[in-house]
């Protein structure tokens, strides 16, 4: 079965709509090399990394909810005025 794909009406072609990537800081595991085997620190290692993901979430819902671009309408129309302020400068 081929996946379902939402697109633009009934089409699969995509949607014209900002995707939004965040990578955090790399997670040092080197600490538990020797202790590979310790459940204790295998699970802060997950809870250390669950954490980091969460907040990246958490950043970029926040960074999306505030970015005027995130449409394709507004960010057509800013661009569009920005082109004519451009055009009248020179």
């Amino acid at each position: 079965l081929f996946p379902f794909v939402k697109g633009i009406g009934p089409t699969p072609l995509p949607r014209p709509v900002r995707m939004y990537f965040y990578f955090g800081e790399p997670i040092d595991t080197k600490r538990f090399d020797k202790d590979a085997e310790n459940e204790a620190k295998r699970f802060a290692l997950r809870d250390e990394t669950r954490e980091a993901v969460e907040a990246g979430i958490t950043y970029l819902r926040k960074y999306r909810r505030q970015d005027i671009k995130k449409d394709l309408l507004p960010r057509v129309l800013l661009q569009l005025k920005e082109f004519v302020a451009e055009r009248r400068k020179s």
